[in-house]
């Protein structure tokens, strides 16, 4: 279920607020990963609600953590992360997998096609801009090639 909340946060003597918060939680499909340090990445997530969101993944890239298999592209995943509004780069809080789409992983020329549309969603989408019927669209598309 799509939500977000922005709450403020008071300053640490308490008497003045700094910037808000926002929690965003929307179904998300994975377009890329970029490494950012040992083992952080940024995980540019392509939200039914929000459009293109690029998050920060903590200590996702390590061997010894489970969490960095949910990070590939055409996983579709609950993503909830969280930052100031309109900032370009937000943390990424929880996800958990809705659908893996594992026969694109499985087949290699499927594989390809699923990972061509990302480029050109990335491509053709704005930070922050909702694009739902793009999303319905791109997800249609990508159960359609599982069924080939």
């Amino acid at each position: 279920m799509p939500s977000c909340v922005i709450w403020a946060s008071e300053n640490s003597k308490g008497c003045a607020l700094e910037e808000d918060v926002a929690l965003y939680r929307s179904a998300a499909f994975v377009l890329h990963t970029y490494k950012l340090a040992e083992t952080d990445q940024i995980v540019v997530l392509f939200t039914q609600e929000f459009g293109k969101l690029r998050a920060v993944a903590r200590r996702s890239h390590s061997p010894r953590r489970h969490a960095a298999s949910y990070y590939q592209p055409l996983m579709l995943l609950d993503a909830i992360v969280y930052g100031r509004p309109g900032q370009a780069l937000y943390r990424m809080h929880s996800v958990d997998i809705l659908h893996t789409l594992r026969p694109l992983h499985e087949d290699f020329g499927l594989l390809r096609c699923g990972l061509y549309m990302t480029e050109l969603i990335d491509v053709a989408t704005h930070e922050r801009e909702p694009a739902p019927e793009l999303f319905a669209l791109f997800q249609q598309a990508l159960e359609q090639l599982t069924d080939i």
